[in-house]
């Protein structure tokens, strides 16, 4: 008898929780109102919504009409199980300006970039969607273009946005609350520590580079300056041996001997310091009183 083949393994819940650990969750944390009691967020791959929003994607790619794909686009709701829903459902156009009016037209009322105003419709125990929208020439409602003006087809963060068409934005995430049961927990608290820590540390970096270019600075300026100090003794002593009584040749020769020393003392790599010179000085006079006690005795 044939071995039958094992079943396919069934598909991946539409909605599921994120662990703490993972990115997603950190990150979305991180965008909360401060204060806020974050109790779960929760995945989004609802096989359906996706399979429409990306049908109008093709679409609108087809048509040139695509603008661009905008993220971070929030829409808060006052109980967990509208959230829930909505990303399996859709959002129901039957019911636009129930919550909010309709004081830009029909369609999902949402903020791109800022979680501040659907924070303040999720209320105690609410949510907030987390959303892809498909930004393109009729995404909008009229009065809502009107108030983005020359930004319809790239919204600055803050903007409101009304889209007109449901199958155009699709849930990613969503993120629960609930009410303070305990002491007050703030979710973006670390984010934001770990950024107000990582911008210390850059600024005390950034001071002790310019120090050290300061420094670098300072010692090459002083280095350069006793080269020059050095050679232009050389050059004053070149001249007078130039000028003394000496003849022409015996002078060249006198000034070829001194350069051929000089360049054997470079490629030797020895330091050239201003205090060579004081030496000199004082080993030459210090010959002729030796010469005059040897006399004497």
């Amino acid at each position: 008898m044939a071995k039958m083949a094992a079943p396919p393994p069934p598909p991946p819940p539409p909605i599921t929780p994120l662990p703490p650990s993972d990115p997603k969750y950190n990150r979305l944390t991180a965008l909360v109102p401060q204060g806020r009691v974050v109790t779960s967020i929760r995945q989004c791959r609802v096989g359906v919504r996706q399979a429409e929003y990306e049908k109008e994607k093709g679409v609108l790619s087809a048509k040139g009409a695509l603008q661009r794909e905008l993220g971070n686009v929030y829409h808060g709701t006052p109980d967990v199980w509208r959230s829930t829903s909505i990303a399996l459902n859709g959002f129901d156009d039957k019911l636009f300006g129930s919550n909010v009016g309709l004081a830009l037209g029909r369609g999902v009322y949402s903020v791109h970039g800022d979680m501040s105003t659907p924070n303040q419709y999720a209320g105690t125990s609410g949510s907030i969607l987390v959303m892809n929208g498909l930004v393109n020439p009729d995404a909008f409602s009229p009065a809502c273009k009107q108030g983005l003006g020359g930004n319809v087809s790239d919204p600055p963060a803050g903007s409101v946005l009304v889209w007109q068409h449901t199958k155009q934005i699709v849930p990613t995430h969503i993120v629960d609350f609930g009410p303070d049961t305990g002491p007050a927990v703030d979710p973006g608290a670390a984010a934001r520590e770990a950024a107000a820590k990582a911008e210390k540390e850059a600024h005390k970096l950034a001071e002790q580079i310019k120090k050290e270019e300061v420094a670098f600075a300072k010692a090459a300026y002083d280095d350069g300056r006793k080269a020059v100090d050095y050679y232009t003794a050389r050059l004053r002593e070149f001249e007078r041996t130039y000028h003394s009584g000496s003849s022409a040749d015996a002078a060249r020769e006198e000034l070829r001997n001194r350069f051929e020393r000089e360049k054997r003392q470079f490629d030797a790599g020895l330091p050239v310091y201003s205090a060579k010179e004081e030496v000199r000085r004082v080993a030459r006079g210090a010959i002729p009183t030796m010469e005059r006690d040897e006399a004497r005795a």
